[in-house]
């Protein structure tokens, strides 16, 4: 009998849909003794702007804080299989963070589905040549996809994405600073940044 767990990249793929970047997503996934719930952290490292233009990196730190800190991501999670317990946008060595962390009853990632096969759980996912996918299993790179396998019983599950570095990228850190100094705060009601 396959024993079907789906696992969900909430924020992975809309940071790379727009005109932001970053260079390594980190998910540290801990399955409980059911293997089918657990917790969940992510950690988006060394988050930056594509665009050169002041305005509109601005602009884009602040669709970073509404699409982490807005009530969509929460829904998102949800729909994701996850109940987002904390949710941040911090500095750490000069880069720019972002941190999700919660628990999950049958996680979904990235729409892909993790299959339980000949005692190992198996996650298929598309090739991105933009991408360098590790993990504390096994890493099989095929033309098209690539496959992910731990041993069925294996309760702790690492996988680590690292983006290539592209050419124009623009720090958000300044934007951060001064949002952070400011005092200013999130209105989750409105989905805005105020003062």
């Amino acid at each position: 009998m396959k024993k079907i767990i789906s696992l969900s990249l909430i924020f992975l793929f809309t940071l790379l849909s727009g005109c932001l970047w970053y260079e390594v997503a980190e998910y540290t996934i801990h399955f409980n003794e059911s293997l089918n719930s657990g917790s969940i952290t992510v950690r988006y490292s060394n988050i930056q702007s594509t665009e050169k233009d002041t305005a509109k990196v601005r602009s884009d730190f602040e669709d970073l804080l509404n699409m982490v800190m807005g009530d969509g991501f929460l829904l998102d999670g949800l729909e994701g299989g996850i109940y987002i317990q904390d949710r941040r946008i911090t500095e750490e060595n000069g880069q720019l963070v972002a941190y999700e962390q919660g628990i999950f009853r049958n996680l979904a990632l990235d729409d892909e589905k993790s299959t339980i096969q000949n005692d190992e759980r198996i996650l298929t996912l598309s090739n991105d040549d933009k991408e360098k996918i590790e993990c504390n299993g096994k890493v099989i790179k095929l033309e098209k996809n690539t496959i992910l396998s731990w041993p069925k019983e294996q309760r702790d599950l690492y996988i680590k994405v690292t983006s290539t570095p592209q050419d124009s990228l623009s720090s958000m850190l300044s934007h951060y600073r001064e949002w952070n100094k400011s005092g200013r705060k999130y209105n989750k009601d409105y989905g805005k940044i105020i003062k």
